[in-house]
């Protein structure tokens, strides 16, 4: 179980590149503390696979 709580998601407009990818940020503002992601359409992920995965926030990321 994941005991955070997730208080703000905002995902900015920049393009940040990762691995020679142009990527989204996305920034969770949680109670632990703030988390930053990376993503792009060229990479998708499923997110039926991970429906029942609550580590890390992985969830919210997904939604």
């Amino acid at each position: 179980m994941n005991n955070d709580e997730l208080l703000k998601a905002e995902i900015t407009k920049n393009m940040i590149e990762v691995s020679g990818y142009k990527c989204r940020e996305l920034i969770l503002t949680c109670k632990s503390g703030i988390q930053k992601h990376y993503f792009t359409s060229k990479l998708p992920v499923d997110p039926a696979i991970f429906k029942n995965y609550r580590w890390g926030n992985f969830h919210e990321i997904l939604a």
